[in-house]
């Protein structure tokens, strides 16, 4: 044989190779997909046996995962689904209804078994297998109503472990105390209070550590409650709370001041502005340093301030119908340039909220001397200016010390435009403090006359 007849039979004998071998690899794949189907669907089958023989259907919940098993070389996944319905074709989370309300009574727990493999030939290789567990004694009685409650984070995820409590309402139309304390959520956060008698309740739902927000009108609160929420007979009445592990923030006053000594108001305000919302928490000491709970939104993260912020409400054009009091935010500041130097407002120290975590987080103040107040009670009282604060701020300081040192107080308040007044004791503080008096450490200036301090966070900023 010449070479090229020995080259073109090797070139047939490879072509016809290639798809023997693809054949066989075919076949090998299929086989083996097959006899893992036929093992996805024994252990869907298990799952199901499982469920049904489970004794409480309330402690039959969504399962995310079953743990992992290895059989003839291929890894299973088993994910398990089981939720209340109201009928077959409605699937609810914990049988609530987004906004509450007054619905049909739990009837049975549908169950959604799904079961995948490393290596499938195709996403919908994945065996699925449905039941619906019928419960073996009766949940709901004709004459009574039963109250859903379901408790998630604000990103959705079921809060296990929380407390629920249901009491008589007032007016109570009718609704009598529980004879029996409503289980503690689930994995799903979902928790039943069931055969309840007909009338006007107060849930509420709690966990150490945690705080609501959300659906609820309570905000910010350690024990959200809802009242009144009405149970009718043969129904069930659903109700949803968002609620996590709260975030805590190590606050310090003035941070943005080296000068040691400072002393802030006994009663000042810390603002919490989030594009969820605003919340403010009051102080009862003077201390430069506390630690603040807020609820952790899934989202953004807070503009912490001192003082009382209040937005300000749109109006007609360039006008706001109400101008609310936005000076104590630093980045309300509009640029200025003073020479041929260009102040602003500082880069704003916006700490994100992370459940259960503390962190850090520097307060911004205007930082000022006082002269001639020593041993005696100061109040401030802001006044309107621009940026506006056209709601009214007073804050008030323990008694200066009588410091054989010096006569100066170290002062720090919120910024905007104050006036101060000094007294002899805690509950009267009326002679008025000149401007000469108050001199500004960080920017800001005293006005003559007026007896207005003006406390700007501007610093030099870059083109």
């Amino acid at each position: 044989m010449t070479l090229i007849e020995v080259l073109v039979a090797m070139f047939i004998f490879s072509v016809i190779s290639v798809g023997f071998i693809y054949g066989m690899l075919t076949v090998l794949s299929i086989t083996r997909d097959s006899r893992a189907t036929q093992v996805a669907s024994n252990l869907a089958s298990q799952e199901i046996d499982l469920a049904r023989a489970t004794p409480d259907l309330f402690a039959l919940g969504t399962v995310s995962a079953r743990p992992d098993k290895t059989i003839n070389g291929d890894v299973f996944h088993t994910k398990v689904v089981a939720e209340w319905v109201s009928d077959i074709g409605s699937g609810l989370q914990c049988g609530t209804t987004s906004g509450g309300g007054a619905g049909a009574p739990l009837r049975y727990k549908r169950v959604d078994v799904t079961v995948t493999w490393d290596s499938m030939r195709s996403p919908s290789s994945a065996v699925h297998s449905y039941t619906i567990i019928n419960p073996k004694e009766r949940i709901n009685d004709p004459a009574l109503g039963t109250i859903l409650v379901s408790v998630t984070t604000d990103a959705g995820i079921g809060v296990q472990g929380v407390t629920v409590s249901a009491t008589p309402a007032s007016p109570a139309n009718g609704a009598v105390a529980l004879t029996t304390t409503p289980a503690l959520t689930d994995l799903q956060g979902c928790s039943y209070v069931l055969k309840v008698v007909p009338g006007n309740y107060i849930v509420s739902v709690t966990k150490s550590g945690h705080l609501s927000s959300g659906s609820q009108s309570e905000d910010q609160v350690a024990t959200p409650t809802v009242n009144p929420v009405v149970v009718a007979a043969g129904k069930s009445t659903s109700q949803s709370f968002i609620y996590d592990s709260a975030a805590r923030f190590d606050l310090t006053y003035a941070s943005n001041s080296a000068v040691s000594g400072i002393r802030i108001p006994s009663n000042l305000d810390t603002s919490f502005l989030h594009v969820r919302g605003l919340s403010v928490s009051a102080a009862t000491t003077s201390s430069l340093a506390r630690t603040v709970a807020r609820f952790p939104f899934a989202s953004g993260a807070y503009n912490i301030m001192a003082g009382k912020y209040v937005a300000a409400a749109p109006g007609d054009g360039a006008v706001p119908a109400t101008p609310g009091c936005v000076a104590v935010d630093p980045t309300a500041w509009p640029r200025v340039t003073e020479g041929a130097v260009i102040f602003g407002a500082p880069d704003p120290a916006i700490p994100g909220a992370v459940p259960g975590v503390a962190q850090p987080a520097g307060v911004a103040m205007g930082v000022f001397s006082l002269t001639g107040a020593k041993n005696r009670w100061v109040k401030a009282v802001s006044v309107d200016g621009s940026p506006r604060c056209a709601n009214t701020m007073t804050y008030t300081f323990n008694r200066l010390p009588n410091d054989a040192a010096g006569d100066a107080a170290i002062i720090a308040l919120p910024f905007g435009s104050w006036k101060l007044y000094t007294g002899t004791d805690a509950t009267t503080q009326v002679t008025a403090v000149s401007a000469n008096r108050m001199i500004p450490s960080t920017r800001g200036t005293s006005t003559p006359g007026t007896d207005v301090l003006l406390l700007d966070p501007r610093v030099p900023v870059t083109p």
